[in-house]
Parts: structure tokens; sequence; C-alpha cells
């Protein structure tokens, strides 16, 4: 009997630890992500956006309002000031829009694909694996990993390393829930390399989006971070009748640089 147990606790560890080594299609991932997204026409965010010096928050920071329609795949999005007088706004397309608002915001699967290829992740469209004749060639093909990172087991699309200091394009998501974690990106694929931590998810009618977000860039630590106050889902989300300028406006332009800068680096790569 008790070489018996003993047969029967190896093999579940043994087959314990296969199941969890597995790692499904990058592209499987992402799509499990995207199908999240599916039941949203419109959505609306307001924000308190923070800047960060040495780690540490600072009195920089101003609120946004962003309102973006998933029909027409458009955003609308203003910075305001503590009086609610607006510093800056901007009104983006689908081609404008940044990789991250992408990967938050759209459910068209080829398309969030497409921004995650063109920002350096590696992901294999189900076309590029039934290139191979193999499976275990096209698992060979995929660039993934299986790693804990802060307490918890994600899906690494990339060369990750949770002991290293990333240095190349990779998107984690969390195991059971696949819901993006971090997102190191280049715009376009080169320049500097870009570190969003995404935490705090709520779900709103079923819809994910993090309550936290914080940006980081090799060797100057966090940058700035974006706290949620609110979000409207298929509702007051519909529109936004604000007009809405190009840019800064004269009160904008008249702010301290920091405060330009905070607002300018938001919309450069957050938004």
């Amino acid at each position: 009997m008790k070489v018996y147990l003993t047969l029967v606790s190896s093999l579940t560890l043994l087959f314990g630890l296969q199941a969890f080594a597995y790692i499904p299609p990058s592209q499987f991932i992402v799509k499990s992500w995207v199908n999240k997204h599916s039941g949203m026409k419109a959505l609306k965010l307001r924000s308190m956006v923070t800047e960060y010096t040495s780690d540490k928050p600072t009195p920089v920071h101003f609120k946004t309002v962003s309102v973006y329609n998933a029909e027409a795949q458009k955003l609308k999005s203003w910075a305001i000031n503590d009086f609610d007088k607006v510093l800056y706004s901007t009104e983006r397309d689908l081609t404008s829009l940044s990789p991250l608002s992408k990967l938050l915001f759209l459910s068209d699967l080829k398309e969030v694909i497409k921004t995650l290829k063109s920002s350096g992740v590696p992901v294999q469209t189900e076309a590029e694996l039934l290139k191979f004749k193999t499976e275990l060639e096209r698992r060979e093909s995929e660039q993934e990993s299986l790693i804990r990172w802060n307490g918890t087991v994600v899906w690494a699309l990339g060369a990750a390393d949770s002991k290293q200091e990333p240095e190349s394009a990779q998107l984690w998501f969390e195991k059971d829930l696949f819901l993006p974690l971090r997102f190191l990106f280049r715009t376009e694929g080169v320049g500097d390399l870009y570190d969003v931590r995404l935490e705090n998810y709520r779900f709103t009618r079923e819809f994910p989006y993090p309550r936290g977000i914080s940006l980081r860039k090799k060797g100057a630590g966090i940058m700035f971070s974006e706290q949620i106050v609110d979000i409207s889902l298929n509702s007051d989300a519909q529109a936004s009748k604000r007009p809405l300028g190009s840019g800064f406006t004269e009160l904008g332009q008249n702010s301290p640089s920091e405060l330009r800068n905070l607002i300018q680096n938001y919309y450069d790569i957050i938004r």
C-alpha cells in the first residue's frame, strides 16, 4: 500500500507539473483577452494622473476624461486641472491610438495582434503556426514563458525572465483570467522600451479594466501613474458634446513645464 501511494503521489506530481507547464498558443492568450471586450460599445473613463520622481508621487498632477466609441473606433480625451478647466484635448482614430489603448479597448483580434507585432511583442497567428509541419515545430516557434511574478503565475509573451530586467517587448497575462498585467513595448517597435504595469482590475458589466496603471522606463523608475476614478459603460459614454480642439489650450500652454511634460507624455504613450 505504501508503494502504491508513493507511486500515485509521484504520478500526481508529474502530471500536475506537466499541466502547470503547458502554455497555450500566443494567439489563444490574446484572443481570450480581446473577447472580453465584445460587449463594449462605448466607454467613458475619469482618472487622475500623477507625476513620480525617484519612485515617489509629486504634487504635479491633472485629471483626465476619455470617451471611446467602439463602433466608430474613435477616442475623445481632455486633460483638466483641479478647477475643471481644459488644459489639453485630442480626438483620435484607430491609426493614432496608442498601443496600450488598443490593447485595453479593441475587440478586433486582428488589429490587436497587428499592434502587438508592430510594438515588438511576438505573437504567432494561427496561419503562421499552420506553416509548420509538426506540433513540436509550432511550439518551438513561439516565444512564451510561464513565470511567477509578484506572487502571481503569468503567461509571458516574449523572452521573459522574472529575475532579470526585460530588454525586449513583452506582454504578461494573469494565468487564469487572461488579464494583461505588464506590457513592455516600443512605439512602432523602435525607441525607448516602456514598461506599463496594470493592476487592480474591476469588472463593469463584465468589461474588465485596470483601476491602476503605472509607466516605467529603464533607468528612470516610475514616470507617472494613472488611477481610475470612474467608469461608465454603454450609457452616458455614447458620445461627448464637449467641443474639442487639438493640443494645449491657452491655459495649458501657460501651465508649468512639469505639468505640460506630464500631459504630453501621458497622451504620447498611454492614450
